[in-house]
């Protein structure tokens, strides 16, 4: 993050959105560093999902699009609000929430 260099906090959301992806421990080497990273490295640390050569980026994007399509509306729709929804529960409730909501999809 620029900022850290600058000898400014970062301040577009990165100290807020970075430990939600990677942990807390990994955002603070990250930024109190002032590290770069390549694709590599942020794939293994979960900052990016997939690393893909620039001549096979229309290819696997068409390919992990057709993927989730496959799961159909509902699916897609129930499965992003159970994570997104339960992450702001705590675990117990979650797992409530998850079960019922998955139930919905038996026989």
């Amino acid at each position: 993050m620029p900022e850290v260099a600058l000898g400014m906090i970062p301040a577009a959301g990165g100290t807020q959105t970075l430990p939600r992806l990677i942990g807390v421990d990994k955002t603070m080497d990250l930024i109190l560093t002032n590290k770069e990273i390549d694709a590599d490295e942020a794939r293994l640390i979960g900052l990016v999902d997939m690393v893909v050569e620039p001549k096979n980026i229309y290819n696997e994007t068409v390919s992990v699009a057709q993927n989730i399509l496959s799961n159909g509306e509902k699916l897609n729709s129930a499965i992003k609000s159970v994570v997104r929804l339960g992450f702001e529960m705590d675990i117990n409730s979650a797992v409530l929430f998850e079960s019922r909501r998955a139930g919905t999809f038996l026989g």
